[in-house]
């Protein structure tokens, strides 16, 4: 059972507990748009179908956020 705080407090801590994450940094410095671009790359590899991904990085989170 995980503990209310966690190791570092609140929700964050108890993720950690659960899910640890694991900070790298890459030597050539990639930033977040550099990231999306690997991470979609990623997906269409694994055989997910271009549809599939704009519905989970364009309109899931415009449902989330009203925008619809």
């Amino acid at each position: 059972m995980l503990s209310r705080g966690g190791a570092s407090g609140g929700l964050a801590g108890s993720l950690n507990e659960v899910w640890p994450v694991k900070r790298a940094r890459s030597p050539s410095k990639t930033n977040s748009v550099d990231g999306m671009r690997v991470f979609i790359r990623a997906l269409l590899a694994f055989g997910i179908k271009p549809a599939e991904i704009k519905v989970m990085l364009q309109d899931n989170p415009a449902k989330l956020m009203w925008l619809d």
